[in-house]
């Protein structure tokens, strides 16, 4: 027992109920170490209960709108309690589930394909007049002559995302930047090779090839827990489909019920008399 009130009372089991029905899975162990969390759960409980209780002795059960709420939520729990029960039977062993998964890696190549990508180094000099060129040229004939491209960065980028590392932008496929820059690094062959001045809306780039990475494939190993738990997801809705199915198909709706139903839904309430 975790909290009473007179002869009310609230168990472990009812928290537990409680979790599973609202918390994800990922977060219950969290919320069932917590022992402030765990009371507030319990006090929640305790009240509702003894709230519900004093509702069914009103009467408030016999409304129709009241016992077909209850009827819905008691459905709902057994028809949750009934197909998790079907999940925990669809339990492919690890050897089949590997196996499936590493055929849907074969089978859809383009969703693990990684494009090629290059990692720069730029210096930007904002503004494009004759004082941002003249402090941008001096900039690149330093960096010709040999200066270290990662310290003239630091101490005079203006890009201050990219200075505080030396201008390193990291590794970009073809297309993420702006037209002209992206122009500039395809043009660069070798890792080293500097750029000239490049001119962009955001002004004055110098630009250094860093490394070039050739388009690959994610390898099987980086995303197979990821395509086996797809697998068991997707066996497990093919089961849950099974259940449903067969329901569905011999489901006779109503049309001309639904039809009068939704019309009532539109009319206007009734003004009350003043």
């Amino acid at each position: 027992m975790l909290a009473r009130e007179g002869k009310v009372y609230v168990t472990a089991t009812d928290v537990l109920a409680d979790v599973e029905q609202r918390v994800p899975p990922t977060a219950r162990a969290k919320v069932l170490s917590s022992p402030e969390t765990v009371s507030r759960m319990a006090a929640t409980l305790l009240v509702r209960r003894v709230l519900a209780a004093e509702a069914e002795k009103a009467g408030l059960q016999a409304d129709p709108k009241v016992a077909a709420a209850l009827q819905n939520a008691r459905d709902k729990i057994l028809f949750d309690a009934l197909l998790e029960r079907g999940d925990a039977d669809v339990q492919p062993g690890e050897r089949a589930l590997d196996d499936y998964a590493r055929s849907q890696y074969q089978a859809d190549a383009k969703s693990y394909a990684v494009p090629a990508q290059v990692r720069a180094r730029h210096i930007l000099v904002r503004g494009s007049d004759e004082q941002a060129r003249t402090k941008a040229q001096k900039l690149l004939q330093e960096v010709r002559a040999g200066a270290n491209f990662a310290e003239l960065a630091q101490k005079n980028s203006d890009d201050p995302g990219s200075a505080q590392k030396g201008g390193d932008l990291g590794f970009f496929a073809p297309g993420k930047m702006v037209k002209p820059f992206d122009d500039a690094v395809e043009a660069l062959k070798n890792p080293g090779d500097v750029s000239g001045l490049v001119e962009t809306e955001f002004g004055l780039h110098i630009i250094q090839l860093e490394e070039r990475r050739p388009a690959s494939k994610r390898p099987y190993e980086e995303v197979r827990e990821q395509l086996m738990a797809s697998a068991l997801k997707k066996l497990q809705l093919e089961h849950r489909q099974r259940r449903t199915g067969p329901v569905l198909e011999q489901a006779i709706i109503e049309q001309d019920a639904v039809a009068r139903f939704v019309a009532a839904q539109q009319e206007p309430a009734p003004i009350p008399n003043k």
